[in-house]
């Protein structure tokens, strides 16, 4: 009986003790069986020696980053080379690795044909592409050749970097390397320079190039980007024209334009205003064969929303701020790259890439050998977008070749016959249409010309600069007078100097200016330091005024306030600059200036019968009101 309530009161602590031996099996024999399955799984997986198993490509781009930073000694081979900066030519196609011009040249002919008069006929083919630099492969880190397509993975480009990262470098070698594989007629470049101007230095003088502007002139700048605007125009209308959706679809499509801009945030800020034009070219540019390549230094909250939409190739340098690497290209590696330049990486849609751009030994070089491949060819060379703002003074008289003047349709005369087709043309000067300088005429046959401005503004200069050129003309011809077409229509020109008194309502000798003016037998020329009493449609077919920068009289005048809209304080006082009025056009013009040598020629010739200064119309005014009338008449020669 003892045995058995024995027992019965130990039941309980023998059923924990086996279970408890239970669970202690179950755990080793746990132990036993994971590290089994786990040293067939690491049997089966292959050993890296150089490279640790990553999560996905921008882990494995994190890690390359920081052996590029910290230790690329240590790194692999492609690592190790990829650091290493490689030549420009290196990355270029076969027939290009030594860039003569030659080689360029037969390059640019590589798919034309020659027509029976001995011309080339250059097909519309354009090659976009882009040699970006080395580049490392996921996941193997081979090395690689990275190239890029302006066309297929554009059409616009983002190129942001800190100081230092080799922006202006890219720029360069991206530019040459389009310049090498496209002739003129096939690729042209326009190139704003807003970091000071020493960028595109050599570039500028590309066959290929239309235009190049910096900051240190922010109304040639602003030119520019009217002309852009004015190309964007130009090119809708002709894609509408013939009917197609894309400009390449022409039988001769102009060629691509590519807008390149260094450093965009400081044109942002400098010229606000003008942004949109840009921001239209990257929402239509694409159909129109027009390309935006802008670099920066910061791009976070510099860019629109309809731009960056449309900014479809990123290559992002080294920068500052993860925060912008991230948003650029999707990580902040960008920000933990070291010290080289032209290390960097690209997104366009394929996920980021790291790259490494080449370094262009001689940018000169190339434009050199560009030009020789381009004047070779003997083609029309390619005409400037744009040019230079009116120059503040343009001597009569001397010849183009010695005076230093912006690129224009026009050069300054050596003789004062150069611009006047017939006697009755008179050349003025040059005349500003917003993006463009062209010569300015005066009409005699259109009626009278009253010259409007304050003292020392060149009214009597000018008067002198028409009056010399008609009376050359004068002198040259057999018939003395100005004659139109119908002989019945010959005039008789009057030049009056400081005539407001003439004008004048109260003077006695209003009437009879009044009536000089309305006579279809004679023009006047007048000068006047007011336009109180000038009478646009009724008196004068041409006015030239100086304007004053004073709104009330300016108003008075008749002057538009587009017409002066982009005017600097200084061009209010130069001599010369004026505003030409004919009809309901106004334009900016530069007269010529002649030197006091040939004024004083001319003032001390003997003064014609049909010259009055002010006090002569003083004297006369003190004379009976019959005797005007009757001098006046006698004037005619």
């Amino acid at each position: 009986m003892v045995g058995i309530a024995w027992w019965a009161g130990n039941i309980p602590f023998l059923v924990m003790s086996i279970a408890n031996a239970a669970l202690s099996l179950t755990s080793v024999l746990t132990e036993i069986i994971r590290k089994k399955d786990a040293a067939t799984f690491s049997e089966e997986q292959p050993s890296h020696t150089h490279e640790p198993q990553v999560e996905d490509e921008k882990t494995w781009i994190h890690h390359q980053v920081e052996l590029l930073a910290t230790a690329p000694s240590n790194a692999n081979a492609h690592t190790s080379m990829f650091a290493a900066s490689q030549p420009f030519t290196s990355f270029m196609p076969a027939q290009l690795t030594s860039p003569d011009w030659r080689s360029i040249l037969r390059y640019w002919l590589r798919d034309s044909s020659f027509l029976p008069d001995g011309s080339v006929q250059l097909t519309p083919a354009v090659d976009l592409r882009v040699p970006l630099g080395s580049t490392l492969l996921y996941p193997t880190a081979q090395l690689d050749e990275l190239t890029v397509d302006l066309g297929q993975h554009g059409p616009h480009v983002l190129i942001a970097g800190t100081t230092g990262s080799g922006k202006s470098v890219l720029l360069q070698s991206w530019c040459a390397s389009l310049a090498l594989r496209n002739s003129p007629e096939r690729v042209q470049f326009i190139f704003l320079d807003f970091k000071g101007g020493a960028t595109f230095n050599d570039l500028k003088h590309l066959p290929h190039a239309r235009g190049c502007v910096s900051d240190l002139s922010i109304a040639h700048a602003k030119r520019a980007l009217r002309a852009i605007e004015e190309e964007l125009h130009r090119r809708e209308q002709l894609v509408a024209h013939h009917h197609v959706s894309q400009i390449t679809q022409l039988s001769s499509p102009p060629a691509h334009l590519i807008i390149v801009v260094d450093e965009f945030t400081a044109l942002k800020n400098q010229l606000p205003d003008y942004v949109q034009r840009l921001t239209r070219i990257a929402s239509q540019g694409r159909s129109l064969g027009m390309h935006l390549i802008l670099a920066t230094q910061s791009p976070l909250g510099q860019l629109s929303t309809d731009m960056r939409a449309n900014l479809s190739l990123l290559v992002c340098l080294r920068l500052r701020d993860s925060m912008q690497s991230t948003d650029l290209v999707g990580v902040p590696d960008t920000a933990h790259l070291p010290s080289v330049p032209g290390l960097g990486i690209v997104e366009y849609g394929q996920g980021p890439q790291l790259f490494h751009a080449p370094h262009l030994d001689s940018c000169a070089a190339v434009v050199h050998h560009c030009s020789l491949a381009a004047q070779f060819m003997e083609n029309t060379p390619v005409q400037e977008l744009f040019s230079a703002p009116l120059p503040r003074n343009i001597p009569w008289g001397v010849p183009s070749t010695s005076l230093s003047l912006p690129p224009t349709p026009l050069s300054v005369p050596s003789s004062s016959l150069d611009l006047s087709t017939t006697v009755h043309q008179l050349a003025l000067g040059l005349q500003d249409s917003g993006t463009a300088l062209l010569p300015a005429c005066v009409d005699l046959t259109h009626g009278n010309i009253a010259i409007v401005g304050g003292h020392g503004r060149g009214k009597t200069n000018l008067l002198t600069l028409l009056r010399t050129q008609y009376e050359e003309a004068r002198s040259s011809q057999e018939n003395p007078e100005i004659t139109t077409a119908d002989d019945s229509s010959a005039f008789t020109v009057r030049w009056r100097d400081d005539a407001d008194q003439l004008l004048d309502p109260t003077n006695s000798d209003a009437l009879i200016i009044r009536e000089e003016l309305h006579n279809p037998k004679l023009r006047t020329v007048m000068c006047l330091t007011s336009a109180k009493y000038v009478r646009r449609a009724e008196q004068f077919a041409t006015v030239i005024y100086f304007p004053t920068g004073e709104p009330t009289s300016d108003a008075l005048a008749g002057l538009s306030r587009p017409a002066v809209q982009e005017w600097e304080a200084a061009d209010y006082t130069c001599p010369g600059r004026a505003v030409l009025m004919t009809g309901a056009q106004q334009l900016t013009v530069q007269c010529y200036r002649m030197d006091e040598t040939a004024r004083s020629k001319v003032l001390s010739s003997s003064p014609s019968p049909s010259f009055e200064s002010n006090a002569d119309s003083a004297q006369r005014s003190k004379q009976p009101r019959c005797a005007p009338r009757s001098e006046l008449h006698a004037m005619s020669p």
